[in-house]
């Protein structure tokens, strides 16, 4: 079992969230963004719409 940074908040609570969207889980656990992880990317349509 992973260590809490703070005991009294669940693992899976975000302690830091940094300006480049990566965020630090109370269980030590680092979390990218969404759009650097590539099955994210892939999974999603994008379109881009110009405004008529």
């Amino acid at each position: 079992m992973a260590e809490l940074h703070d005991a009294s908040s669940p693992a899976g609570h975000l302690i830091t969230v940094r300006k480049d969207g990566s965020a630090l889980r109370n269980d030590g656990v680092e979390l990218t963004p969404a759009a650097q992880n590539p099955w994210y990317v892939l999974a999603t349509v994008y379109v881009e719409h110009d405004d008529l």
